[in-house]
């Protein structure tokens, strides 16, 4: 999967991208329905891939933690070349926009080959085209730590955005157990919130992945991932409810009011976390170091 190359651009993607911009707008002044959710056998808990790895390694009482969304690896080299400086040092990654192409999916390069891996797609295309040419993309969980359990959770809908009949659009979560050290065990979720809606639909799918979780009840539970905080801290009024759930976040960054959608929330633990060096992409990779006393620095 080579970086792409663009020597123009068609009058058929002209048409898509501006489909696409008609149906961003278009969508913030429609009520959602119920007749807009997915068909059930579209939804994306089932059609959720497992895969055990080759050399899994055991239970970790600090594992490294790293959340990317690699933009579909449009840049596939790039983003490759960024993960192999990045895997030595990192036990589990969160992946969003993963691509599964005709000729395969992104986690079957080599470097990847081994880990713990599942994954479930948020955007499945029932017909490519040059602007859609994967089969689908979603987030992945990968881990060089077996994991105890892993499945995918299906979100509320709370827009009526599509890119077309041909696309089947559903936001989820993915969610993977591990063994921590003295028989705790960590709960992951990555995270990829809904960007066509306001801060009151994110509100509701946060809800929802904090009802999931309680369902889960693992001792220390991780939420990462992309979570479109497009309007800023000040005005994604969930990330309040995600205080008062015991969530915290340690991460020095700018101004509140600055949109900053990638982020890394612990609830039972310590993960002190910063960005890292990565290119290919459209977001920076955010890493950092799981710590029960806080000793651990990113």
């Amino acid at each position: 999967m080579g970086d792409a190359r663009r020597s123009g651009v068609s009058g058929r993607q002209w048409a898509e991208y501006l489909h696409e911009v008609l149906w961003f707008f278009r969508t913030w002044a429609l009520p959602v329905r119920l007749e807009d959710d997915v068909p059930a056998r579209w939804l994306p808990s089932r059609h959720c891939i497992r895969r055990q790895g080759a050399a899994a390694s055991g239970p970790g009482a600090r594992p490294h933690i790293l959340s990317w969304n690699i933009y579909r690896a449009h840049y596939a080299r790039r983003v490759r070349k960024s993960l192999l400086q990045l895997l030595p040092e990192y036990d589990i990654l969160l992946l969003q926009e993963v691509p599964v192409l005709p000729g395969g999916a992104f986690w079957q390069i080599p470097e990847l080959a081994s880990h713990d891996l599942v994954f479930a797609p948020y955007h499945q295309v029932r017909r490519r085209s040059s602007l859609y040419p994967y089969l689908a993309t979603g987030q992945a969980i990968l881990s060089r730590q077996p994991m105890l359990a892993a499945r995918a959770f299906d979100l509320p809908t709370v827009t009526r955005y599509t890119p077309g009949r041909d696309h089947i659009v559903k936001r989820l979560v993915v969610y993977a157990r591990f063994q921590l050290e003295a028989g705790r065990t960590l709960g992951v979720y990555n995270v990829h919130l809904e960007y066509v809606c306001g801060p009151r639909g994110r509100a509701a799918q946060v809800e929802s992945m904090l009802q999931i979780a309680a369902g889960q009840d693992d001792d220390v539970v991780l939420l990462g991932g992309d979570f479109n905080a497009l309007l800023g801290d000040r005005r994604e009024s969930w990330l309040a409810s995600l205080a008062e759930a015991g969530f915290r976040e340690e991460f020095a960054h700018e101004p509140a009011w600055l949109p900053r959608p990638d982020r890394l929330l612990v609830r039972g633990a310590r993960l002190p976390a910063r960005f890292l060096p990565g290119r290919g992409s459209d977001h920076r990779p955010l890493g950092g170091r799981l710590s029960r006393d806080g000793s651990g620095a990113a």
